[in-house]
């Protein structure tokens, strides 16, 4: 199994299995690490806390051809396909436009298979990097992604790429094969990369799509006015700002809806970090960082509530909105 920095990794829940090695790039750790070669790879648990991992495609199958691997894509995936969006063709690559990886590639997890999409990409015809996509299951009839965030590869005068403005979103539809741009309302967060999302349904038909944490490129104190928390409910398009003070800024973590209207944050690299104006990689520095206040680098946030919890709930009751998403829904309907 490949040793990879932002890797992709999907659920096949027909089958039970996991799967990776495909798109990410070199761990930053370790003897002057090597990036393998492309492998697919499928991880099956137990239900004893563990498991095994096989290989499904070795690096020699001709399957690998017609594709690079990515760095930095924006990835999701729904009940039998993967999709992965954009990307860089090297862990450097996302300050220039050259560098940058357009259209997608879907992988179907029944057939083992990958297809290049063609499937206009929206407004990032020159592609993106560092965002986020969240599957939406209960809009469309076969769902919808909604990416979001991140860099373009859109060709800027200088070379260099910009970042992506939440003001609006990418929607897309896979039953259709067709991407639209969709305008936001409401208090949409400052443009960044290297955030979270996670989604989650709510009991009154809404779906709300949790953002949190990333940076706008800076490290140091003014990446701390980053460590926000905003939440996109659908069908409305509206963003919610949670009243939220900035005390620990991350980037590079994961979010993962996990029963209820829990959210659990993993990991992430402190942005805050004291060596962010010296010669010290971004990830020495983290090291040099204080603790993580978050206990092991795991968070679980309530989406009901909209604070941190102590604990995770087992068993939780289903998603059901806050009172700040309650009180827009009800003053859009008078």
């Amino acid at each position: 199994m490949p040793n990879l920095n932002n890797p992709s990794l999907w659920y096949h829940e027909q089958e039970d299995l996991l799967y990776s090695g495909f798109a990410g790039w070199n761990s930053s750790f370790g003897d002057k690490p090597t990036l393998p070669p492309l492998s697919l790879w499928s991880f099956k648990p137990d239900g004893a806390g563990s498991g095994a991992w096989n290989q499904e495609i070795d690096s020699y199958s001709p399957v690998w051809a017609p594709l690079t691997r990515p760095a930095y894509s924006l990835i999701a995936y729904d009940l039998d396909s993967a999709w992965v969006l954009g990307g860089t063709t090297s862990p450097g690559g996302w300050t220039w436009s050259k560098d940058f990886l357009p259209g997608m590639v879907q992988f179907n997890m029944s057939s083992r298979s990958f297809t290049n999409s063609t499937a206009p990409i929206y407004d990032a015809v020159h592609g993106v990097a560092k965002g986020a996509m969240q599957f939406v299951p209960s809009f469309g009839p076969e769902g919808l992604f909604v990416a979001m965030g991140g860099i373009n590869g859109n060709n800027h005068p200088n070379g260099f790429v910009g970042l992506i403005d939440f003001g609006t979103v990418s929607v897309f539809d896979p039953a259709k094969q067709e991407w639209w741009n969709q305008t936001t309302t409401g208090s949409a967060p400052a443009p960044r990369i290297e955030f979270c999302t996670a989604g989650v349904n709510s009991t009154n038909g809404t779906y709300e799509i949790f953002v949190y944490a990333g940076w706008n490129t800076i490290l140091g104190p003014p990446a701390v006015q980053f460590d926000t928390i905003s939440i996109l409910t659908l069908p409305a398009f509206h963003w919610i700002s949670v009243p939220y003070d900035p005390q620990n800024p991350r980037r590079g973590l994961s979010c993962n809806a996990v029963g209820g209207s829990q959210i659990l944050t993993i990991g992430g690299a402190d942005t805050d970090c004291k060596s962010a104006n010296s010669s010290t990689s971004t990830y020495q520095s983290t090291f040099d960082s204080a603790p993580d206040p978050f206990t092991q680098g795991l968070a679980i946030f309530d989406m009901t509530t909209l604070s941190f919890a102590d604990q995770y709930t087992a068993q939780a009751p289903p998603y059901e909105q806050s009172d700040i998403v309650k009180q827009f829904y009800s003053k859009s309907q008078q």
